[in-house]
């Protein structure tokens, strides 16, 4: 995965979904204190956020990102490091973001952990991911056919039916149900499609949902989850999205020591 982020010729563009994620991110970080983005690509998420007395380290594993930000925002601090071994000690940051990543990590176990791990006590961390299991996507793309009236035509844009669609909503909505209810295996795995340009979440290697990531947070130690509007209650493990703010208790225990900071 390394060497297919390098071989890319920079970030994607801003989208509509970070600017979501900044005012999510934005009104939940604390207002003092070191923030860590992580998965930062571009660095726009870290630019936004950054304010006097809230400096923002953003950390990619690719070199090429890495100066894409460094060139767009010269007075933000990037570092090249792997969201697996994070190059910062235990207790580094007030807050840690991660905006459209973890789905893509080898080990999400192991990145959430790396990320508490630099979290100080009675920091937050923060999520925003897809909910790529989940039945609002596949639907929201049925809506989109059948606005466009192409019930039985394949969609221009990759040839996409509309019976497949329905099909697939059918399954992640059965898939879901079984998650919420603990079945199936925990953090599934997905073969990326590394074989042409990066389109949506084509080379995330996990199917992505709000129940295996907030089990996670929670065995390591995660007291409390605050929710973003408008995905709250049962309706959270279907959403299109997954948010997560969860804190990391004041009297919480450190893991192991990181490398030290480069």
């Amino acid at each position: 995965m390394r060497a297919f982020y390098a071989s890319q010729p920079g970030p994607p563009p801003v989208r509509a979904a970070l600017r979501r994620a900044v005012r999510f991110f934005g009104a939940r970080a604390p207002g003092g204190g070191r923030v860590l983005d992580v998965g930062s690509g571009g660095g726009h998420l870290a630019a936004a956020l950054e304010r006097p007395g809230r400096p923002v380290v953003a950390v990619d594993v690719s070199l090429t990102y890495a100066r894409a930000a460094r060139r767009r925002y010269d007075r933000l601090r990037v570092v090249v490091g792997d969201a697996l071994a994070l190059p910062f000690p235990d207790a580094t940051f007030a807050a840690v973001c991660s905006h459209e990543h973890v789905e893509h990590l080898a080990d999400p176990r192991g990145g959430l952990a790396e990320e508490w791990r630099v979290l100080a006590p009675g920091g937050r961390l923060l999520l925003v991911a897809p909910n790529l299991g989940g039945p609002l996507p596949a639907l929201n793309y049925a809506l989109y056919l059948l606005r466009h009236g192409l019930v039985w035509q394949p969609s221009p844009i990759d040839g996409a039916r509309l019976p497949g669609l329905l099909a697939e909503v059918a399954r992640n909505t059965l898939w879901t149900l079984g998650r919420c209810l603990g079945a199936g295996p925990t953090f599934a795995a997905r073969t990326p499609d590394l074989s042409g340009p990066p389109h949506g979440d084509s080379d995330a290697t996990w199917w992505c949902n709000s129940r295996d990531l907030w089990r996670a947070l929670a065995a390591l130690g995660a007291r409390r989850r605050l929710r973003c509007a408008g995905r709250t209650g049962w309706l959270g493990p279907f959403a299109a999205t997954v948010y997560i703010a969860a804190d990391k208790p004041a009297s919480g225990l450190n893991s192991r020591q990181g490398p030290a900071e480069r």
